[in-house]
């Protein structure tokens, strides 16, 4: 039972933080993401023999994480929305005058890109994490989403598409062009 206790620590090291961004991104309750990485720890703790034998380990963490919390959403239908990802706070150099205009341009493009974001369908900003954030190949997310591999880069491809468009009728519009 502490082999089991110790290999689950370590998994939860690794990932939590990640599934937990992933959560954010398919339920804007944090309460809620929270509380589904906690049964889906539970619940691999409880098919640990499940997990030793799956061959990705990491697609079945997600996928496992992925299932509670739409179900779970889905019981809560007050939680229907998605909200993009938070920022990260890198450090800047230079002066402290620098640093004030690179943090109001960051937070002014950070803006931008969350609301470009929150145009996009739920799907599209799930392969886009998926992709960026997780860095998982095409491969990868089609077996994750249960789709062909070729669908997967051609729902990534759409989505960035969509942003490029967004992006260029803001632009367009903002100028006037």
């Amino acid at each position: 039972m502490e082999d089991v206790i110790t290999v689950l620590d370590g998994i939860y090291s690794e990932y939590a933080g990640r599934l937990f961004s992933y959560g954010m991104q398919l339920c804007p309750d944090k309460r809620l993401v929270e509380d589904a990485l906690q049964e889906t720890f539970l619940d691999l703790g409880r098919h640990a023999r499940a997990f030793s034998q799956a061959r990705d380990k990491r697609g079945y963490l997600f996928a496992s994480f992925r299932y509670k919390l739409l179900r779970m959403k889905k019981e809560h239908p007050e939680y229907s929305s998605i909200d993009g990802p938070d920022g990260l706070d890198l450090p800047q150099e230079g002066t402290i005058e620098e640093s004030f205009i690179g943090e109001e341009q960051r937070r002014l493009h950070e803006s931008r890109l969350q609301e470009m974001y929150s145009q996009l369908t739920p799907r599209h900003r799930e392969v886009l994490f998926l992709r960026f954030s997780e860095r998982m190949s095409f491969k990868e997310i089609a077996d994750y989403l249960s789709i062909e591999p070729q669908s997967a880069q051609n729902l990534f491809g759409r989505a960035l598409a969509r942003l490029r468009k967004i992006y260029l009728e803001e632009t367009t519009e903002k100028y006037h062009l």
